[in-house]
């Protein structure tokens, strides 16, 4: 029997009178009621007898004891299963195949199992259920109905498992550079960062330089030998629990490396030999050589600044005067942002006024009808060869010489000279021929 049965013993007298009582012990100890049954629950070991006082009118003795009987007695068992995974802390990626596994406690000799996945019933009956499709927070449970001859209840229920299930990250990095528009000058320095998702907590980097491994493993990057065909890509190793692949390569940035540009500048005047008089307005142009596309320019007359800045500059100039411009350019690469012209030394000649005067070989201006005269110019600021058109009245006579000499005046002809060279007219004679 199991020690949670209701045992009943009962009695049967022989001689025991019309109204025997009864005394039942288990060992040596008094228990029931009096009665000709007893009905208990019984421990491993237990004795049951029974002492019967005999009511007889004629009896040898008052009392008989009965036989006894040891009784088989198995202690009631309760059932009770635990579960374990086969991922210890319970933690693992999406799709990760998990095995639970049950130990049984008092399961009988051939306990069954039913597994259980948030409640609804999945699994072979087994002592163990493999899933690769949990879910975060799924929760595994198994149902034990256990066989034993004497058990407080058939069925036990484990504790659930509750798993967290990580998400696979796909890794992935992006790199920039320091110089936004990436083109800079020859041997500028350029810091490369790389920018990871999903990099985990420490993920480490291989800069490579086309194709080849470069710099130190950190998450930037610094050259300032770049070439206008090198490409800077950076390898991630990341460090997730759960990812798709462990590296990742970033997009690759090829710098535009310009070579250094030389400014410089030189000027011409609008007068080719640089000959020129004082009044003369003289406009000087200035022609860039590698300026940008936005020189600014500062002209000079010896040491003083003049102009306004544009490429052009007139004025008028005094003996001696030198002109010069200093352009400042605005090229990205450039060695200097200044340069200064050549200087051009104007050869001016100040301005003057050309002038002649006519004398006669008569000095009085009075002659007679026939005479030869003879008149002479004399200039005044001529220049080297100054031409001259006589006239009497306004009839062009003479050959062009400075001197004009005629023998057909008339009473009151007038004779003038123009200098041709200068174009000026000059002095007027009237002669009284008599």
């Amino acid at each position: 029997m199991c020690s949670t049965d209701l045992i009943t013993f009962t009695a049967t007298p022989t001689n025991g009178g019309a109204a025997p009582t009864y005394q039942w012990f288990i060992g040596t100890t008094a228990v029931g009621t009096g009665g000709s049954t007893f009905s208990t629950t019984l421990n491993v070991g237990d004795v049951v007898s029974v002492v019967m006082t005999a009511n007889n009118a004629c009896q040898t003795t008052p009392t008989a004891t009965s036989n006894t009987i040891i009784n088989n007695v198995t202690l009631s068992i309760t059932p009770s299963v635990v579960i374990a995974s086969s991922d210890l802390d319970n933690t693992i990626c999406a799709g990760d195949a998990v095995t639970f596994t049950a130990s049984p406690t008092n399961g009988g000799t051939a306990p069954t199992y039913q597994w259980q996945l948030n409640g609804g019933n999945v699994g072979t009956g087994g002592t163990t259920f493999t899933t690769a499709t949990l879910n975060n927070n799924d929760v595994v449970t198994v149902v034990m109905t256990a066989n034993n001859v004497c058990q407080t209840t058939p069925i036990a229920i484990s504790t659930g498992i509750a798993t967290t299930v990580n998400p696979l990250l796909v890794p992935s990095v992006t790199i920039t550079s320091s110089d936004s528009d990436n083109t800079i000058c020859t041997g500028d320095a350029v810091t490369f960062t790389a920018a990871p998702t999903n990099g985990g907590t420490a993920p480490t980097y291989q800069w490579q330089l086309n194709g080849g491994n470069v710099g130190t493993g950190g998450a930037t990057y610094t050259n300032s030998t770049l070439t206008s065909t090198d490409v800077v890509t950076v390898i991630m190793t990341a460090n997730n629990t759960c990812q798709t692949v462990a590296t990742a390569t970033s997009n690759g940035i090829t710098t535009t490396v310009n070579a250094p540009v030389v400014p410089s500048v030189s000027i011409a005047s609008s007068d080719a030999d640089n000959t020129m008089c004082s009044t003369d307005l003289i406009t000087f142009t200035a022609t860039p050589t590698n300026g940008g596309t936005a020189p600014t320019y500062q002209w000079f007359i010896g040491t003083t600044a003049v102009g306004t800045g544009g490429s052009t500059f007139s004025t008028t100039l005094n003996v001696g005067d030198v002109v010069s411009v200093v352009m400042t350019a605005n090229n990205t690469c450039q060695t200097t942002p200044t340069a200064t012209s050549n200087a051009i030394v104007n050869n001016v000649t100040l301005s003057i006024a050309p002038a002649v005067s006519v004398v006669s070989s008569d000095p009085d201006n009075t002659i007679c009808q026939g005479s030869s005269v003879t008149f002479t110019a004399t200039p005044t600021n001529g220049g080297t060869a100054p031409t001259y058109q006589w006239f009497v009245g306004a009839t062009a006579v003479g050959t062009g010489g400075t001197t004009y000499t005629t023998t057909t005046l008339n009473n009151n002809d007038v004779v003038t000279v123009v200098s041709l060279f200068l174009l000026i007219e000059e002095q007027k004679f009237v002669l009284i021929v008599v």
